[in-house]
């Protein structure tokens, strides 16, 4: 193997000899420096994997370095923690007085709760309401149509939007010129067929007396045919023959005059019909010259109107719509819930399918930019709005009727006014519709604060065995610290009497720290624990509790509770099987977690 610093041969030196020749000594010379630098090589390598490399650097093996390093240091430190937490030694806890046995002791330490009283709305006097969002509509909305064709020539004064107008009042002409002259025509046509049936009347009269006389005739003539007959021998045959021709052409002139008659009275029947058809083509142009004339058809409010003078109008062009303001409709969307006790009322037994209870209703409207003034009507819930559900909405649309929305109560004062139709309820008023209802079902009313997650309440019920479950483990652990002290030797009579002399110095500093407060705190903080105040009892979690949502409840009287209702700190559910009932107790503060068989805990309960 040649090393890579041998002297390389160029072109120039290869022929020359002097170049060529080797002496024996730089032979061996070379072969010693090749034999070093593989030496070199070797040792770097076995340098780089020594485990002592990064604690001596290059060099040989420092075994005493590593064994300080990674054994020695180590068992030191160990050692040294040792003797720091000998020296510091064991911490233990101040001996502890046993608890209290007696019944103000043990009442007081029970977990303290905050309760209140349900109480169920037929017995609270309030009243309950179903609070939903609803738009005015009008109550009749009618489109005026032009019923004939022609040109506007006048438009009145009062036909503009906004105009009061009464049923009856003339609001727009049409040109009737065409109309009055197809009158005019059919008058005379009228009178014409009226001449030509008198005349056939008269002559169908004078049939019948033609008539009359041709039956004499006929009578005489079989008369005297009778007589011929009868003379015998004494009447040629020739005088009977002629006799008998007599009679004959005498049956012959009633048979015309009876035919005559019979095609007198078909003319008669023709033009009494074409005089009915007259009469009636006459009705109809006069119902048309009548209807150049537009009225207004009920008394209300025009909302709009689509036509100026000089313009062309067919028959069925809207021309003006008025709206009824004597009475105003409320248009309201309820969910199914809220829809269950619309007809879960009472007295709703001999609804139908498609029947609503009429139900009492508030029409509330907050008037804008006027802070405080709200605007009292009331409504009649009426029926559905059409049959089934809004599929974009899935609630269902229901009418309200406001029979007087001029007449307005103010809900602050309560005083009834009556308003002019600019200032009574309108068309696109967005308003809250207060749905008072009369529910079947026995509700409840209960502190929002008493709610938990999952709808869950807890119930809080006087017992005796509450305080006596707490008795008893008081007195376990009473015994049990009671042991462990004289296995301590430890004197209870002496740590007695010392937390009480160090309780008592703790009582004097704190009324120095404290001399800035009122005196009313001062009082307070050294109120006495009254055990007549309190009451044990077991609290426990019931799932059963509905919250009626958009339900709440008006304010009846003065006291406090009504007062706190009308602030909407109150749900009215509904409990089933009865589990909460009026009367009793729910928590309304923290406990953190009630298990299924509940806890102890003492309240103050209002007698």
């Amino acid at each position: 193997m040649h090393s890579s610093t041998e002297p390389s041969v160029t072109d120039s030196d290869a022929g020359d000899p002097l170049v060529n020749a080797e002496s024996p000594e730089d032979l061996a010379s070379e072969n010693t420096s090749r034999v070093e630098r593989e030496q070199a090589s070797t040792s770097s390598q076995q340098a780089a994997k020594s485990p002592t490399d990064s604690l001596s650097g290059s060099g040989p093996v420092r075994w005493d370095r590593f064994a300080l390093y990674n054994v020695a240091i180590p068992i030191l430190l160990v050692v040294a923690g040792i003797s720091v937490m000998k020296l510091l030694g064991k911490a233990t806890a101040d001996p502890q007085l046993p608890p209290k046995l007696d019944a103000a002791s043990v009442l007081q330490s029970l977990p303290e709760t905050r309760i209140e009283q349900v109480r169920s709305l037929a017995s609270s006097e309030l009243q309950l309401e179903l609070m939903v969002d609803g738009n005015v509509v009008p109550f009749i909305e009618s489109f005026v149509a032009a019923e004939v064709s022609g040109r506007v020539v006048e438009k009145m004064p009062i036909c503009e939007p906004g105009t009061i107008v009464r049923e009856g009042d003339l609001l727009i002409k049409i040109d009737d010129t065409d109309y009055q002259l197809e009158v005019d025509r059919l008058t005379k046509l009228k009178e014409r067929e009226g001449n030509a049936l008198a005349e056939v009347q008269q002559q169908v009269v004078n049939a019948d007396r033609s008539i009359e006389l041709a039956k004499k005739d006929e009578m005489l003539q079989q008369a005297d045919l009778k007589r011929q007959i009868d003379l015998g021998g004494f009447a040629s045959n020739a005088e009977i023959d002629q006799a008998k021709k007599a009679l004959i052409q005498s049956q012959q002139q009633v048979l015309e005059l009876q035919n005559q008659r019979d095609l007198l009275n078909k003319t008669r029947y023709r033009l009494e019909s074409s005089l009915q058809l007259a009469e009636t083509n006459l009705r109809v142009a006069r119902t048309n010259l009548a209807r150049c004339e537009v009225h207004s058809p009920i008394s209300g409010v025009i909302s709009s109107e689509r036509v100026d003078v000089n313009a062309f109008v067919n028959r069925g062009t809207v021309l003006v719509t008025i709206e009824d303001t004597s009475k105003a409709e409320v248009a309201a969307n309820l969910r199914m819930d809220q829809l269950y006790w619309v007809i879960n009322q009472n007295g709703n037994d001999q609804l139908t399918q498609y029947e609503l209870p009429q139900t009492k209703a508030i029409i509330e409207y907050k008037v804008a930019g006027r802070q405080g003034v709200v605007r009292h009507w009331d409504a009649m819930l009426m029926s559905y709005d059409g049959v089934g559900m809004d599929p974009s909405t899935r609630t269902v649309p229901v009418r309200l009727i406001v029979d007087k929305p001029s007449v307005v109560r103010d809900a602050v004062t309560g005083k009834t006014i009556t308003v002019d139709q600019t200032n009574a309820l309108m068309r696109g008023m967005y308003v809250r519709v207060r749905l008072q209802l009369d529910p079947q079902d026995d509700l409840v009313i209960v502190p929002a604060k008493a709610l938990r997650p999952g709808n869950k309440v807890w119930k809080f019920t006087p017992n005796q065995t509450a305080f006596d479950s707490r008795l008893k483990e008081l007195t376990q652990k009473a015994e049990m610290m009671i042991s462990e002290a004289k296995k301590k030797d430890i004197d209870l009579v002496a740590l007695a009497k010392e937390q009480e002399e160090k309780q008592l110095q703790e009582d004097q500093e704190s009324q120095g720290a404290d001399s800035g407060q009122t005196e009313g705190t001062d009082l307070a903080s050294k109120a006495a624990f009254d055990p007549e105040s309190w009451t044990a009892g077991w609290v426990k979690t019931s799932q059963s509790l509905y919250p009626i949502e958009s339900l709440l409840v008006e304010l009846a009287n003065a006291d406090a509770f009504a007062t706190r209702a009308k602030k909407r700190d109150y749900w009215v559910c509904q409990a089933a099987d009865g589990e909460i009932k009026d009367g009793d107790y729910v928590v309304l503060s923290q406990l953190g977690v009630v298990p299924q068989e509940g806890i102890a805990a003492r309240a103050n309960v209002e007698k």
